[in-house]
C-alpha cells in the first residue's frame, strides 16, 4: 500500500484566510442592512400605534359626549409628550380626577389642533380640521369634521 501524503502549501492557507475574511465581510454587510430595515420598521410601527391611540381617544371622547356621560362634554388635548383625555368644556376647566394621560413617542411630531372638545349631546367638534402625525418617511392625517366625524386618511 502506497502512502499518499497531502501537502498543504502556504499559498493554499493564504487563500483560505482571504476567503474567510471576505465571507465575514459579506455577512457583516447583510447584518447592517437588516438592522437598518428593522429600525425603520420600528419607527413606522411606533407612529402607527400613536395614530391608532389618538383615533381611539377621539372616538371615545365623542361617544361619551354623545351619551351625555358625566353631564359634561369630553375632549382630547394633544401635548408635546402626551395625549390627554379629559372631561369638561375646555382642558383648563377640566375635572382633573377624570383625566387620563397617554405618553407620545418622542419620534412622533404633531401638527394641527391642540384641543378638541365634543359638544354634550350632539358631539359637534369645537375645533375641526386636520391633525397630522409625522415621523421620518411616515405621515398620516386624522380629520375631525364640524359634526364630530373622525376620518382616518
Amino acid at each position: 500500500m502506497a502512502s499518499h501524503s497531502r501537502c498543504i502549501c502556504a499559498d493554499q492557507r493564504g487563500i483560505i484566510l482571504i476567503e474567510l475574511i471576505l465571507a465575514i465581510g459579506i455577512l457583516s454587510l447583510i447584518a447592517i442592512g437588516g438592522a437598518s430595515l428593522s429600525f425603520h420598521a420600528l419607527r413606522h410601527q411606533a407612529a402607527s400605534q400613536q395614530l391608532l391611540l389618538l383615533t381611539s381617544l377621539l372616538q371615545e371622547a365623542r361617544h361619551y359626549s354623545l351619551a351625555r356621560a358625566d353631564g359634561l362634554p369630553h375632549g382630547v388635548r394633544l401635548e408635546q409628550e402626551r395625549f390627554v383625555f379629559f372631561v369638561g368644556h375646555t382642558y383648563s376647566s377640566r375635572i382633573v380626577s377624570k383625566e387620563r394621560s397617554f405618553p407620545v413617542e418622542s419620534s412622533v411630531s404633531k401638527n394641527g389642533a391642540q384641543e378638541i372638545v365634543f359638544a354634550l349631546g350632539s358631539a359637534d367638534a369645537t375645533v375641526h380640521g386636520d391633525i397630522t402625525l409625522l415621523t421620518t418617511n411616515y405621515e398620516r392625517t386624522i380629520t375631525v369634521t364640524r359634526a364630530g366625524g373622525i376620518i382616518l386618511q
